[in-house]
């Protein structure tokens, strides 16, 4: 699955990172990221998708949990880079 939304995410031209809880040293280096919208990891779904602005400070713009079709995955990231533009400076 990750390969189709990672070109679903280049398409609209952004950057994707699959990062798999089973590889620890790359889990530790986005965990960060994910503790940003999940603070206590309680409702962490599989896969979960976070959109942010830059991975060495990331400021969170939306997240997305669960598989979704090419379409909806689609849909739901250009929503939430919708959203993220409205209220951008």
């Amino acid at each position: 699955m990750s390969h189709i939304d990672s070109k679903v995410a280049a398409e609209l031209d952004l950057n994707f990172v699959a990062c798999r809880v089973s590889d620890i040293d790359e889990y530790i280096k986005y965990r960060h990221i994910l503790l940003l919208r999940y603070p206590t990891l309680d409702d962490v779904g599989y896969p979960t998708y976070v959109l942010v602005d830059d991975l060495d400070s990331p400021v969170m713009l939306g997240a997305l949990r669960g598989g979704f079709d090419k379409g909806d995955f689609r849909r739901k990231l250009q929503s939430m880079l919708a959203a993220a533009a409205k209220s951008a400076p």
